[in-house]
């Protein structure tokens, strides 16, 4: 039950069995715009509490079927925080007191003064406005304690999570929960710092979030990310562009026109944007500022965490990858190709590895320098990522020397791939007179039932310096089939 206010009608009801007195009364409360209701005995009272639901009732205590306070019983099963206010006639004032223990609010005796009658009815409609007033605000408070306590939780939740796109799915999630809205997505600014794109969204269809790029400055939250001012939108059609992130002319596909946006800033750094839209309650779909500082507070921690994820990443990264060429670092390998061993033990799977070295290196370092070697390398490296398969697992071993492993792959797909890398690579490195020594070598082995990784590695290995002995410039394959 909410508080009613000033321009709202206000229900009362007249219980008495006699005639006169409900008329004379109701003539009086309508002449203080109330809106009266008369009912001569406990049934029909009853009755009507269920179908007006009043603000205040003016009983009689003594009726022809039940007393009043049977009426006071069944209006507080119908709201609990009706005003009730019985009648009496002076001889049952004791009887009209001891009511008053029974929630009553207060006692008229008859015969009646109207200013008394008026002056009690409107005391007693105030308390009710204020009784339902201080629950509202105890109800408000208290969801907002939830709110408050929440975010505390979504915080510490947000700590503890390192995956960058766990997170950013955590916390677009956790925001439309808190602020209580249906639709949102969450931005990243791209490593130039010009486009924003999607990495997180709740209630977005699919090919939205793929193809969304606002660069800075456009739309509405290009202009949040450029400004790093938060935005509160109430009416989408008077304050802005529809053709903002997510609508795309599509905007009938949202329910209101209210919208929330935020910068994710890092001190004067924008890293993103997070944007909000369809509150869930379908009496209030239009954000307000407390919505805004509730985001604010969510946001402020999403930086922290986001920045400790994406920290994480790179050391993770750079932990697992060597620093010259980008590709995988030895120790990475050797962890990767146990589990691959493993699985093609496990699941009879084919699995293959190939050892690489690059012809002449030490000859053209000490002719060329480091820093012409570190060219060499590097242009290797891209070479093996432009002809190797995403699930290829490619690593710097040492030096000059790089492996690939291929999961799923047999001894002749194997060598197919080590033969394009070796003709890209002597092609690659024809058109300086500097490179044109520059060639690969490379060796094959295939993982066999109850092969140890020492084993693969070394029959590639063993591969491999049969090919350097027969010339370089070309591929050996592991001639052993079996351990």
């Amino acid at each position: 039950m909410t508080s009613k206010n000033k321009t709202e009608e206000v229900n009362v009801l007249i219980v008495d069995d006699e005639v006169l007195i409900g008329e004379t009364i109701k003539d009086v409360l309508e002449k203080e715009k109330y809106k009266v209701y008369l009912s001569q005995n406990a049934a029909q009272a009853i009755i009507k509490i269920k179908e007006i639901s009043p603000d205040l009732i003016l009983t009689d205590l003594k009726l022809p079927d039940k007393s009043g306070l049977e009426i006071l019983k069944e209006a507080k099963k119908n709201d609990p925080d009706v005003c009730v206010i019985v009648m009496t006639a002076y001889a049952n004032i004791e009887t009209a007191i001891k009511a008053l223990e029974e929630e009553v609010y207060d006692y008229i005796t008859k015969p009646f003064d109207p200013e008394r009658v008026k002056l009690i009815i409107k005391k007693g409609l105030e308390r009710r406005r204020l009784t339902l007033r201080n629950k509202e605000l105890l109800q408000y408070l208290q969801k907002e304690k939830n709110k408050l306590e929440s975010i505390l939780e979504v915080g510490e939740k947000m700590s503890s999570i390192l995956n960058l796109e766990e997170l950013v799915d955590f916390i677009i999630v956790k925001a439309t929960e808190i602020i209580e809205s249906q639709r949102g997505s969450l931005m990243l600014m791209d490593k130039e710092g010009e486009v924003l794109k999607i990495v997180a969204a709740k209630g977005l269809r699919d090919r939205v979030i793929k193809n969304t790029r606002v660069k800075i400055g456009d739309r509405i939250v290009g202009w949040v990310a450029k400004t790093g001012e938060p935005l509160l939108v109430l009416d989408i059609d008077k304050q802005a562009d529809r053709h903002i992130v997510g609508y795309k002319g599509e905007s009938d596909q949202y329910k209101s026109k209210s919208f929330l946006s935020m910068p994710l800033k890092k001190e004067k750094e924008i890293i993103g944007v997070i944007n909000l839209t369809d509150k869930n309650n379908p009496k209030d779909t239009v954000f307000t500022m407390e919505d805004l500082r509730l985001l604010s507070i969510i946001v402020n921690q999403a930086v922290v965490s986001i920045e400790n994820a994406r920290l994480y990443k790179e050391i993770k990264f750079l932990s697992i990858t060597d620093s010259l060429t980008g590709l995988f670092n030895r120790r990475y390998f050797e962890e990767r190709l146990k589990m691959e061993i493993n699985r093609a033990e496990r699941y009879k799977r084919f699995l293959c590895l190939i050892m690489l070295d690059i012809d002449n290196f030490k000859k053209y370092n000490d002719t060329h320098g480091h820093l012409k070697g570190d060219v060499v390398l590097k242009k290797v490296a891209q070479i093996l990522r432009n002809n190797s398969r995403k699930v290829d697992i490619i690593s710097r071993y040492g030096g000059e020397e790089f492996v690939i492993v291929l999961p799923e792959t047999n001894m002749a797909e194997a060598k197919e791939v080590a033969e394009k890398i070796r003709r890209a690579v002597k092609e690659s490195f024809l058109e300086e007179v500097s490179f044109k020594e520059i060639s690969i070598s490379g060796g094959i082995a295939s993982f066999q039932h109850k092969l140890s990784m020492d084993e693969l590695i070394k029959r590639a290995d063993d591969s491999l310096y049969r090919a350097k002995r027969e010339g370089k410039n070309k591929i050996c394959v592991d001639d052993i089939l079996s351990p």
